[in-house]
């Protein structure tokens, strides 16, 4: 939101009949400043790639993770937290295609999620072993391993309800901080995106 206004509408957000609206924006940005906290409480370094209230392009999120990736000497990790949309239920998490060195990091994200949500939906792909689903999004082809986490669906009233609720919020950072305490002995610096 930026002087009121949600910078990216109306592609990424959802309005549903009763006026009842979710922007997934809104909401990503949320959940990683609660994530912050408590990354931050806990001593565990990490890097903010989209500080700012203003839509970045995935190309420039790219070239910043790149970028600190470099600074904190090529041992980074990037994490990417959304909202989904499409008339589904529940998580996903993602990496590129193939065997990478994301995969099992993505596993422990998603083994996280499950554990925090025992009753909602996980959608997985373990068709190569696996996991995660795979797909080449640009923020994904930066240079350290990166995952993309899709933390429920905003099109979907329940999902919707839980992902703009403060309990729901807290939930699915706590998730995202138990798989980040995890890999943290691996790996010396995360990289955060709203």
């Amino acid at each position: 939101m930026v002087g009121g206004k949600y910078v990216t509408a109306p592609a990424k957000m959802h309005t549903f009949e009763d006026g009842f609206k979710v922007c997934e924006g809104v909401f990503n940005r949320s959940v990683v400043a609660k994530l912050a906290y408590m990354l931050t409480t806990e001593g565990i370094p990490f890097t903010l790639c989209v500080p700012e209230n203003h839509d970045v392009s995935l190309t420039e999120r790219k070239r910043r993770t790149n970028e600190i990736n470099i600074n904190k000497g090529g041992n980074t990790v990037f994490v990417s937290v959304h909202g989904n949309a499409g008339g589904g239920t529940g998580f996903e998490v993602f990496t590129t295609r193939g065997e990478t060195k994301a995969d099992p990091i993505a596993t422990v994200f998603f083994n996280e999620l499950a554990k925090e949500f025992p009753g909602k939906r996980m959608r997985p792909d373990v068709t190569d072993g696996d996991v995660d689903k795979e797909a080449n999004f640009t923020v994904l082809m930066c240079k350290p391993p990166a995952v993309l986490t899709e933390n429920l669906f905003f099109d979907n009233r329940a999902d919707a309800e839980l992902m703009m609720s403060d309990d729901g919020q807290n939930r699915i950072a706590t998730a995202h901080f138990e798989a980040i305490k995890m890999i943290d002995a691996k790996f010396s610096h995360i990289n955060e995106i709203k």
